[in-house]
């Protein structure tokens, strides 16, 4: 392993040269997806660790070192990402860093090995764990003993509360889909209404001028005919008139003559 200082200088040459990633010190690790943390505070427990590193990653495993006999912490750790790419943003941005008051390391693992009680497990004749060494088997420890991420150990409660979860999901997929559906409909409805509407109104605008019109035309009849009788009228008159003035010169002459 290397120090925090010599990591410090491999991350500050690789970032003054823009080093590339395949010819980085990086990829001597691009196997392992484990990092070892040292000089963590002896209060930090799993659940702060991977509050802390989760940021970089989905973590799959956490596993504190602790004394055997007080289970305290003995202040490093070794921690596992689901995408070793992970480990190279951990190591360039957190080691050196002071977490809780102390400068932690961070740095690969080549090969990671599980403490030495889960390595010598007997197998039964079925190729499976001893039962009496099935507690033995090394098992990604999580914050709270139980395993994390794919490895994690659920309780029966755990199971029935995913499952249930799962069923609320899916219920609750289910009813945005048909909510959707319906929006979809609704949509479809105004539309057709809409132009309904604007049909209906287009026709009754045209039925309107249509009738305003035929009274305009009915209108102008009536006053044309109106117009037509005064004029046979006042001609009637004027023929009258004439025809009384004739009969006045007549009579006019007759008495001269006579």
């Amino acid at each position: 392993m290397h120090t925090t200082k010599v990591i410090k200088n491999f991350t500050e040459t690789e970032l003054q040269k823009n080093i590339d990633i395949d010819a980085s010190w990086h990829q001597d690790y691009k196997d392992s997806a484990y990092l070892f943390i040292g000089g963590l505070h002896f209060d930090m427990n799993e659940g702060d660790v991977s509050t802390v590193f989760s940021q970089w990653g989905e973590l799959v495993d956490v596993r504190l070192m602790r004394d055997r006999k007080t289970g305290k912490s003995r202040g490093f750790a070794f921690i596992a990402y689901e995408d070793q790419r992970s480990t190279n943003l951990a190591v360039d941005n957190f080691n050196g860093a002071e977490i809780c008051g102390r400068t932690i390391r961070v740095d690969h693992v080549k090969k990671f090995k599980p403490p030495k009680e889960f390595l010598e497990v007997k197998e039964g004749e079925d190729g499976q764990a001893d039962e009496n060494d099935e507690d033995k088997i090394y098992k990604p420890s999580g914050p709270d003993g139980r395993g994390w991420g794919e490895f994690r150990d659920y309780t029966e409660e755990e199971l029935e509360y995913m499952k249930m979860e799962e069923e609320r999901a899916k219920h609750a997929k289910d009813h945005m889909e048909k909510l959707y559906e319906k929006n979809e409909e609704t949509k479809k409805k105004i539309f057709v209404d809409e132009d309904e509407r604007w049909e209906n109104m287009l026709m009754s605008r045209v039925e309107e001028e249509e009738d305003q019109r035929e009274t305009m035309r009915k209108d102008m009849m009536k006053k044309i005919k109106k117009e037509m009788k005064k004029r046979k009228k006042l001609e009637a008159k004027m023929l009258g008139d004439e025809g009384e003035t004739k009969k006045k010169k007549k009579k006019e002459k007759k008495r001269k003559e006579g």
